[in-house]
């Protein structure tokens, strides 16, 4: 396994203070259509740098889906989810329209259909942290290819050169026979499946 540094937030909410730039934030919060809440939080500095934290929960995560896609900022591209998230995430920049997120949102009770798979992912429990812009989940419990799944996914850095893979993984699962993979990407003679699946994610 491979050491990760780095701090991610708590998924509690922040009881501190406003911080030093009180006069820069703004909050927002409310309660969504499908029994969601959510508060938005914005600081700017004098020298125009801050950022934007988003903390919420959604019952129902297909429904913010589609209300992206129907702004016209579609956020998921060959893949479906639907289930329960909860979220505590900050775009944070040093100058105007250049910044990273950093924070989690975690899911659960969620399904994922993914093109090139035929039977959809069962998230028990399962988080996505943001460091620096790098994504890395935390596969707490999944039910895939007729087993149970934990480890993690790591975004590979852009440092690490062009040949690196674009996702480095250390998954563990109970089990996993022919049988179970043939019902869920069938045939087990299709060339080149794993490499076709990968770019949705």
């Amino acid at each position: 396994a491979r050491a990760r540094t780095g701090a991610v937030p708590s998924l509690q909410p922040d009881a501190r203070a406003a911080g030093p730039y009180a006069a820069g934030r703004r909050d927002a919060a409310g309660a969504l259509a499908n029994g969601a809440s959510a508060t938005i939080t914005i600081v700017v500095t004098p020298t125009q740098a801050g950022g934007i934290s988003i903390e919420g929960n959604l019952l129902k995560v297909e429904d913010f889906l589609k209300l992206s896609a129907a702004f016209g900022h579609p956020l998921n591209h060959g893949w479906e989810l639907n289930g329960q998230l909860r979220a505590l995430t900050k775009w944070e920049w040093k100058k105007p329209f250049s910044g990273n997120w950093n924070g989690r949102i975690g899911f659960t009770k969620a399904n994922l259909t993914v093109a090139g798979l035929n039977q959809p992912v069962k998230i028990a429990e399962s988080e996505l942290d943001f460091d620096g812009g790098r994504r890395f989940a935390r596969v707490i419990r999944v039910e895939a290819f007729g087993g149970i799944w934990a480890g993690n996914i790591e975004e590979a850095a852009a440092t690490q050169g062009e040949n690196t893979p674009r996702w480095i993984f250390h998954l563990s699962g109970d089990q996993l026979d022919a049988a179970e993979l043939d019902r869920w990407v069938g045939p087990r003679a299709r060339p080149g499946w794993l490499q076709r699946l990968l770019p949705s994610l």
